[in-house]
């Protein structure tokens, strides 16, 4: 009977140790599956927000392109004009030197486009990113300014250097390696 008492005994300790590992194995099971759902949503909120910024990124530079192609054209345009003026032998207005109203107000269309598209990496982040993009931007609306008041003015210095500081930046924000150059026209 002693026996038979301690077999009891042992099948009840035996069967509570039983449940008390299936409890615990179901919630190292249910911890884990709640683990891997949160780094699941964690990996597919990060890809979602590295698609936002990169697309505000190649935004933000097709608009700053437009702005330097513009700003280059008008810029050959007065360039054109002056060698005319020099070929003629007319003494000519300096202001036939500068940019047109026709090309500065196209010029401050692309710079609107620049503010534009800032805003939206001001959204979207990082913070280095935003004050690079910032940057470029106050450097073309200077630029855009400087002709508005009929000065000949060409900051491509300035904006270069503004438009590598925040590719590197960018390409870090993106994870890809900050130490490319550029390759584009600037």
């Amino acid at each position: 009977m002693a026996a038979g008492l301690f077999g009891v005994i042992g099948a009840a300790i035996g069967g509570a140790a039983a449940a008390w590992g299936a409890r615990t194995g179901a919630e190292r099971t249910a911890r884990a599956a709640q683990q891997q759902v949160h780094d699941q949503a964690t990996a597919e909120h990060a890809h979602w927000l590295r698609q936002q910024r990169l697309e505000a990124y190649e935004g933000f530079m097709r608009a700053y392109d437009g702005f330097a192609r513009v700003a280059t054209d008008g810029l050959r345009a007065a360039e054109e004009r002056r060698s005319r003026s020099d070929h003629s032998g007319r003494d000519d207005q300096l202001s036939e030197f500068l940019l047109s109203p026709s090309e500065v107000e196209a010029l401050g269309h692309q710079v609107r486009a620049l503010e534009e598209r800032s805003a939206r990496i001001s959204v979207l982040g990082p913070s280095s990113v935003e004050e690079c993009a910032v940057e470029l931007t106050r450097s073309a609306g200077i630029e855009h300014q400087r002709y508005e008041q009929g000065l000949d003015w060409n900051e491509v210095r300035s904006q270069t250097e503004h438009r590598n500081r925040f590719l590197a930046a960018a390409r870090q924000a993106l994870g890809a390696r900050p130490d490319l150059t550029p390759t584009g026209p600037t």
